[in-house]
């Protein structure tokens, strides 16, 4: 049970963070776009 639940816990860590980069590349490239403009 703490297995899986750490596991869960781990996995759902993991997607979070690769949200959270997927967002500030995707902020990153919006101010590059108005930068550039």
């Amino acid at each position: 049970m703490t297995t899986s639940y750490l596991d869960l816990k781990f996995n759902l860590c993991g997607i979070l963070l690769l949200e959270c980069y997927l967002v500030s590349q995707w902020s990153v490239m919006i101010a590059g776009f108005y930068y550039n403009i």
